[in-house]
């Protein structure tokens, strides 16, 4: 399908993909889903250390769940050199608080 992919992310659970939408003028918007926790993982920072605390509990979860903590690594570094290049958005999967700054970016 034109303007979708699918990228295996390998390290997380077995068959994990991150989804990819082509979002014409606003970049990709790459959904990494578990790939991804939190905004923590790939350097998206400036929150309330109750807010860090939080975010490195589900990152302690995200390496106890794992298959391979160096993929997992790895694939939160390449995000984050993605992400910094500003050709993509990447969207962790379990943080409301991404979400919410989208929807606010976006409406």
């Amino acid at each position: 399908m034109d303007g979708v992919s699918i990228v295996p992310m390998v390290g997380h659970t077995r068959g994990h993909a991150l989804v990819g939408v082509d979002a014409d003028d606003r970049g990709w918007l790459l959904h990494a889903g578990d790939a991804v926790f939190d905004r923590g993982s790939i350097a998206i920072t400036a929150d309330s250390p109750d807010d860090q605390a939080k975010r490195r509990a589900i990152r302690m979860y995200e390496q106890v769940i794992g298959q391979d903590r160096s993929k997992i690594t790895g694939n939160h570094a390449r995000l984050t050199e993605v992400r910094a290049e500003g050709s993509a958005t990447v969207i962790p999967a379990h943080d409301p608080v991404i979400f919410d700054r989208m929807l606010a970016a976006h409406t």
